[in-house]
C-alpha cells in the first residue's frame, strides 16, 4: 500500500469510528476521491474494523453461553431469580476485549487500524504500543502514554528516530517524564518486514527519580537503543514500541550509546566534590541569543542513578548549566559552562561542596503598615551576572526556606561573605491583600565576613505612595463584578505586562511601596504605572491598560492627586449543554473544576501578539458577566479577539477544550441573553462524550429518588434488586446495562451515608478506569483509579491481555 497522507491518517480512523461531523465527511470524502493513497487507507481499514465487529460478536455469543449457565447455577444455590452477573451485562466491554484478541491476531497492522483499536480500548493505562511505517534519518512521531493507577500518564513518548553508525542500526526515543510518583518502565522496539515477520528487536528498562523538585517535576528523556550489526535494511517495512510497566526488582538498563556523529547531541555527567554521581540533577539547556530576544529552552532533563544526562535535538546554537538541589529542597547551587556550541559536545560538571560562612541575615518580616506577618519564604541567592562570559564557569547558589512564625522573626545562619539578592514574600493568602504584592521586599545585601545582618534596618530607599482612582462620573473606580478590581501595574519600557503593584479599595484609594530603584525609574520615565480593570492577577498585558501619572502620587493620602478611568462595559452571555442545560457541571470532574470564559487573540499570530487569559466563570444558571473596555469590544466586533468557553473533560484530569463563543450572543442585558449551546459548535471527538456523562449523573439521581421513596414504605431499607423498584421500563433497561448497585442497609447517621456506595456507572469504569459514583446520602462523585481502589470498586478482571 503506498503512504497516505499523513494529516488524513487521523481524520479516516475518525471516520471509521463515525465520529466526524458532517461538514467533515463532506470535506474528507472530497480528498479521498482525489487522492489515491487515501482511499487505499480507508478501504484497508474498514476491511479490519469487520474482521474486529466479527471478533466481537464471536465472543459475544461465547459469553452468551457462559452467561446463561452461571445465572442457572446462581438460582440453584440461592433458590431464588438472579440478576446478571456486571461483566455479562456490558456490550462495550465485550467489544473492548474483542480489540484486545484482535492486537494479538492483527498485529502488525497498518497506522489507522492500530490507532483504530487502541481508540476502541481507551482507559488503557500500564501498556501501550505504537506501530508506524520504518524510515532512516527521520523523525517518526509516536503517540504513547503509559503510567499507573496512581497516574495515567508519568510517560509520553513522542518521537522515535534510526540511523546507522558503525555497522549498528541505532535509534533514539524522545519522551517526556513525570518526576513523580515513583515509575519503573520496560521499552521493547521491534522491527518487521513486508509480511510482517519480526526480524530483531531490543529490550530497555527506565525508571524515574520518584522525587519532587522545587524547579519543575517534568523532564525531557531519551532512550538510546541499538539493534544490532546492519543487515539489509530494505526489508525493513515496518516497526512497533511497546512500553509497560514493570516490576521494581528489574535492573534498568543503560544506554546503548552516549556519543554519535550522526545527530547534534550533548551529554555528560554531573559529579559531586567526591567523584560520586549525582542523581536528580536538573541540566537546563537554553538558546544562546541575541540581546532582547527571548531564548529558546528545552524541555529540562535530570540526570539517572548514575549522574548521566544527554539530549540529542540540538540544531542552534546553545548553553548548557546544571541546577543541583540539596535533599530538603532549601538550598541550591548552579553551575553554568560559559561556552556556546553546536555540534555534539561532552560537558561534564563537578559541583563542589555547598559554601558555608559565619555570617547570617534575620529580621522581623511585616507588612508596610506594621502589621506581622506569620508565613512567608526567604530566597537568598549569590548575586551574579547571567551576561557575564569571563570566566570558564558561571556559579550561583542559594536558599529559599519557607516560616512559619508567630512573630514574624527569622535568621539564616553560616552564610558566606559575598553580595546577594534576598527576596521576602508573604505565602498566606489573605496576607497578599488581592495580589497586590506590595508586602514583597527585594534588596541587595552585601554581607561581610562575620556580619549579622538585620532585615529590619533595610529598606533599601523604599517608600509608601497613596493614590486615587475615579470613574469618570466621580465614583471610585470599583468595578460593578466583584471578581473585577482596578489593579496598578508597574510597567518597564518596552515591555509587553507589567507587575501588579496595588489595587484600588472601596473609597478609589490604594497604597503600594516603591523602592527607591523603581521610583528612579517611575521619575526617568524609564517606567511607567498603568491602571487596568480586569481579574485579580499578579501581571497584566500593558495594551488593556491607561496611563497612570506618577506624579498624582503622594506620601500622604489626603494630599493625593486623583486619576480618572473609564467605565467599564459589562456583558452577559449564557451556555448550554446540548441537552439545553446549563453547562456548568453538577458533578465535576475533578476537585476545583469549573468552566472558564477565556479571552483571546485570533489567530494568534496576530500583530498584537498572543494573548490568552481567564476573565470570569460560569455560574450555576450557564451565565457569565464580563468586563471589557472599548477597544476590546471594537476588537471582538472585529474578530480580532475572541471569546473561548474552557470546558472541563472526564477523560482527562485538569485538561479543558476550549469553544468559540460568537460575540453576536453577546448582550448588556441578562434578559436579553440567548443559550448556546457549545457542543453543537465543535468538532473535537473528545467533547462530544460529555452527553453520555450528563445522561449518567441524571440517571443516577433518579435511581436514588425511587430508593428513598422504597426506602420511605419499606422500613427504611433499600431493595435487594434494581427491578423492585418503581421505575419506567426505559431507565430499567439502562441502569441494568450500565450500573452496579450494592443492597445496602438505609443508615439514619448523615456522615455514613455520605461515604456509603449505593451504586456506580461500570459502563464508565470498563472505558475509562473511572466512574460517576452514587453514595448513601445522594451526592455523586466522579472517582478515579486511586479513589475507586480505596471504595472497593475495581475494574472487572478478563484473562484476555495485550
Amino acid at each position: 500500500m503506498n503512504k497516505p497522507c499523513e494529516k488524513m491518517k487521523d481524520k479516516i480512523t475518525d471516520y471509521i469510528l463515525g465520529i466526524l461531523n458532517e461538514s467533515e465527511i463532506a470535506n474528507l470524502e472530497e480528498h479521498i476521491e482525489q487522492c489515491a493513497e487515501c482511499k487505499e487507507l480507508l478501504e484497508s481499514l474498514q476491511k479490519e474494523r469487520e474482521v474486529l465487529l466479527q471478533l466481537g460478536e464471536n465472543i459475544d455469543s461465547k459469553m452468551n453461553a457462559r452467561e446463561e449457565s452461571v445465572i442457572a447455577a446462581l438460582e440453584k444455590i440461592s433458590h431464588k431469580k438472579s440478576i446478571k452477573p456486571t461483566f455479562f451485562y456490558n456490550r462495550v466491554f465485550r467489544f473492548a476485549a474483542a480489540a484486545v484478541i484482535a492486537i494479538a491476531l492483527l498485529i502488525p497492522l497498518s497506522y489507522g487500524a492500530n490507532n483504530l483499536i487502541k481508540r476502541l480500548i481507551a482507559g488503557q493505562v500500564e501498556y501501550d504500543d505504537y506501530k508506524g511505517e520504518f524510515a532512516l534519518d527521520k523523525d517518526i512521531r509516536v503517540e504513547l502514554r503509559v503510567g499507573n493507577k496512581e497516574k495515567q500518564d508519568i510517560i509520553k513518548a513522542y518521537n522515535i528516530r534510526f540511523f546507522v553508525e558503525d555497522g549498528e542500526l541505532r535509534g533514539t526515543l524522545r519522551l517526556g517524564l513525570e518526576s513523580i510518583p515513583k515509575f519503573k518502565w520496560m521499552t521493547k522496539i521491534e522491527l518487521f518486514d513486508s509480511k510482517n515477520t519480526k526480524l530483531v528487536s531490543t529490550e530497555h528498562v527506565n525508571e524515574n527519580t520518584g522525587i519532587a523538585t522545587s524547579y519543575d517535576s517534568y523532564f525531557a528523556c531519551a532512550i538510546h537503543f541499538t539493534l544490532g550489526k546492519t543487515g539489509d535494511i530494505s526489508d525493513i517495512k515496518n516497526f512497533i514500541v511497546i512500553m509497560k510497566e514493570t516490576s521494581d526488582k528489574i535492573k534498568t538498563t543503560p544506554d546503548a550509546w552516549s556519543e554519535t556523529d550522526k545527530l547534534n547531541i550533548v551529554s555528560g555527567r554531573v559529579t559531586g566534590p567526591d567523584g560520586k554521581p549525582i542523581a536528580n540533577a536538573i541540566v537546563k539547556i537554553r538558546e544562546k541569543g541575541k540581546p532582547g530576544q527571548a531564548a529558546i529552552m528545552t524541555l529540562a532533563l535530570i540526570t539517572d542513578e548514575n549522574g548521566f544526562y544527554s539530549y540529542d535535538q540540538l540544531d542552534w546554537e546553545h548553553e548548557i548549566g546544571v541546577l543541583v538541589y540539596n535533599r530538603d529542597g532549601y538550598k541550591h547551587q548552579y553551575k553554568r559552562l560559559n561556552k556556546s556550541m553546536t555540534k555534539s559536545q561532552v560537558v561534564d560538571f563537578k559541583i563542589d561542596n555547598f559554601p558555608t560562612g559565619n555570617s547570617s541575615i534575620s529580621g522581623t518580616v511585616q507588612s508596610h503598615d506594621g502589621t506581622v506577618i506569620r508565613e512567608f519564604s526567604v530566597y537568598i541567592r549569590s548575586k551574579v551576572d547571567l551576561n557575564d562570559y569571563s570566566g570558564e564557569y558561571l556559579y550561583q547558589f542559594g536558599y529559599e526556606i519557607p516560616f512559619v512564625t508567630r512573630d514574624g522573626k527569622f535568621e539564616i545562619k553560616n552564610l558566606p561573605a559575598t553580595t546577594y539578592d534576598v527576596t521576602i514574600y508573604p505565602t498566606k493568602e489573605k496576607t497578599l491583600q488581592q495580589n497586590d504584592r506590595i508586602n514583597r521586599k527585594e534588596f541587595v545585601c552585601e554581607l561581610q565576613e562575620g556580619q549579622k545582618y538585620d532585615v529590619g534596618l533595610v529598606n533599601d530607599g523604599e517608600k509608601l505612595y497613596y493614590g486615587r482612582v475615579l470613574f469618570e462620573d466621580g465614583t471610585p473606580a470599583v468595578p460593578e463584578i466583584s471578581e473585577y478590581k482596578t489593579q496598578v501595574v508597574f510597567c518597564s519600557e518596552d515591555s509587553e505586562s507589567g507587575e501588579t503593584i496595588a489595587t484600588v479599595g472601596d473609597e478609589g484609594y490604594f497604597s503600594t511601596v516603591l523602592s527607591k530603584e523603581k521610583s528612579s525609574q517611575l521619575e526617568s520615565g524609564k517606567a511607567s504605572l498603568k491602571l487596568c480593570i480586569a481579574v485579580v492577577r499578579s501581571y497584566h498585558f500593558v495594551r488593556d491598560c491607561q496611563l497612570l501619572p506618577f506624579d498624582l502620587l503622594s506620601s500622604k493620602r489626603d494630599s493625593t492627586g486623583t486619576a480618572t478611568i473609564k467605565r467599564p462595559i459589562i456583558c452577559y452571555g449564557r451556555i448550554l449543554h446540548e441537552n439545553g442545560k446549563p453547562a456548568n457541571l453538577e458533578v465535576m470532574p475533578w476537585e476545583g473544576a469549573k468552566v472558564l470564559v477565556m479571552l483571546r487573540t485570533a489567530p494568534a499570530d496576530s500583530n498584537d501578539g498572543v494573548l490568552s487569559r481567564e476573565i470570569c466563570s460560569v455560574d450555576d444558571d450557564g451565565y457569565f458577566r464580563a468586563c471589557f473596555n472599548e477597544e476590546q469590544i471594537d476588537k471582538l466586533q472585529a474578530g480580532t479577539y475572541k471569546i473561548e468557553i474552557y470546558h472541563p473533560t472526564y477523560m482527562l484530569m485538569a485538561a479543558a477544550y476550549p469553544v468559540i463563543y460568537p460575540f453576536d450572543k453577546l448582550s448588556m442585558e441578562k434578559e436579553n441573553v440567548d443559550g448556546y449551546k457549545i457542543i453543537n459548535a465543535r468538532n473535537q471527538t473528545s467533547f462530544k462524550g460529555i452527553g453520555y456523562y450528563l445522561d449518567s449523573i441524571e440517571r443516577l439521581k433518579g435511581l436514588y429518588s425511587a430508593l428513598e421513596k422504597y426506602a420511605n414504605n419499606n422500613q427504611k431499607n433499600y431493595p435487594d434488586m434494581l427491578g423492585e423498584l418503581d421505575i419506567e421500563n426505559e431507565n430499567n433497561v439502562w441502569l441494568a446495562e450500565n450500573i452496579e448497585y450494592f443492597p445496602v442497609t438505609k443508615s439514619q447517621d448523615i456522615s455514613v451515608s455520605a461515604k456509603t456506595v449505593i451504586a456506580f456507572d461500570k459502563t464508565l469504569l470498563e472505558q475509562n478506569n473511572a466512574a460517576l459514583v452514587l453514595f448513601g446520602d445522594g451526592h455523586i462523585e466522579y472517582c478515579r483509579t486511586r479513589e475507586l481502589e480505596i471504595l472497593g470498586i475495581k475494574k472487572p478482571e478478563t484473562n484476555l491481555t495485550p
